[in-house]
């Protein structure tokens, strides 16, 4: 500094270390502070406590409780379809393939039961494989442009059907007392794609009308498993290649409708098509 015109030099010295120790005891630390805090508002750090532990808690029992119930989980689907899937009598590791491949209308299904059924159907029940059938059946035809068919519907499969003003019906029109579908109508419902050959797992269906669609490819040959099977009603398609061998297993099928005259057994009366959505069994003018 410069008083008057002399000039005056300050210096300062570090502190000791003593001086330190003093200083930092009389700093409060982050410790003191949270005591402190605890004398002047004990309840409100209770509380806290509390519900730090409470949330804790519910989040364990939520994740035991998610593990443990029997809702659809990915591994549980793929476990369950599949040993169903393996009992396909014809390349099953092709069906396994195609459960999961992105794109296939078996993975959309898949997935639909996975994610989007709005039923949530539970992994244990009995009817788990009709379900998956189903939808498969309405990914494989197009289902978003059919006509009519109340599918994929937080319904029972045995609740999938609707009526038209005319009192005519479509999609599943009836199930047996133990809710397994025994009768499938679709005709004349703008179908389109290939039928799935896990259709058989269908076991107890009675009647299966497809007539006056478009589906194309070949007519699956697994459908000869479906034992139950008395009316079969394909005609007015597009199908190619040849009707399979696997319908000669049939011995209860009284009536098979196709586009053309075919009779692989004297007892089966075979239809060629006509106007009307199902030929009749009974009427001798349509069936030869």
């Amino acid at each position: 500094q410069r008083l008057s015109g002399v000039v005056v030099v300050t210096m300062t010295t570090a502190p000791s270390a003593a001086a330190k120790e003093q200083e930092r005891r009389t700093l409060p630390t982050l410790a003191d502070r949270v005591v402190a805090n605890r004398r002047r508002k004990p309840g409100l750090f209770v509380l806290r406590s509390y519900v730090v532990v409470i949330l804790g808690a519910c989040l364990l029992i939520a994740v035991v409780y998610l593990q443990e119930r029997s809702y659809w989980k990915k591994d549980d689907i793929v476990v369950v379809l599949q040993q169903q899937i393996k009992q396909e009598k014809e390349d099953p590791r092709k069906r396994e393939v195609q459960l999961l491949k992105r794109g296939t209308p078996q993975q959309q299904a898949f997935s639909w039961l996975c994610r989007d059924d709005p039923r949530q159907v539970s992994v244990d029940h009995v009817k788990i494989v009709q379900r998956y059938v189903l939808a498969l059946l309405w990914f494989s035809t197009d289902g978003p442009n059919w006509k009519q068919g109340p599918f994929l519907s937080d319904q029972h499969e045995c609740n999938w059907i609707i009526t038209s003003d005319k009192e005519a019906k479509w999609g599943v029109l009836d199930c047996n007392h133990d809710d397994d579908v025994t009768d499938l109508f679709l005709a004349e419902n703008n179908l389109s794609g290939r039928l799935p050959s896990e259709l058989w797992h269908l076991s107890k269906l009675e009647l299966l009308d497809l007539q006056n669609n478009h589906i194309e490819g070949i007519i699956p040959n697994e459908l000869g498993y479906m034992t139950t099977l008395q009316v079969l009603a394909l005609s007015a398609n597009s199908f190619a290649g040849r009707i399979p061998e696997g319908l000669g297993r049939l011995q209860r099928l009284g009536t098979f409708c196709i586009a053309t005259h075919f009779c692989f057994a004297n007892r089966i009366r075979v239809c060629t098509h006509s106007p009307t959505p199902l030929m009749d069994p009974q009427n001798n003018s349509s069936c030869t």
